[in-house]
């Protein structure tokens, strides 16, 4: 689709590229967006979560192939420090200042 091509490039511009297959499917139930299965090696994403904006499909994106590539799980410190670690190394980038 549109919004996932337009999401991936923005991750790929933003130095995130998207490095597993992405599939489209109707329902992952549950209040479920998006999967990342490990053992396909591929993003699911819900037709509910193509229908927030590209904005919400990036950060899906973002987050789903972190799973896969970092092995980082939801809701778990380690994937917390991660982010957090990416946030302030792009402040890094944007104010050119070393921390």
């Amino acid at each position: 689709s549109q919004v996932v091509e337009k999401a991936s490039q923005f991750c790929q511009k933003i130095g995130y590229p998207i490095r597993y297959p992405v599939q489209r499917v109707q329902d992952l139930g549950a209040g479920t967006l998006a999967l990342a299965d490990r053992r396909a090696q591929k993003i699911y994403l819900s037709d509910r979560v193509l229908t927030q904006g590209v904005k919400q499909v990036a950060s899906t994106l973002i987050e789903e192939n972190l799973h896969l590539q970092e092995g980082l799980k939801d809701s778990t410190y380690d994937m917390q420090s991660f982010l957090f670690d990416q946030i302030v190394t792009m402040g890094e980038k944007l104010t050119g200042e070393v921390l």
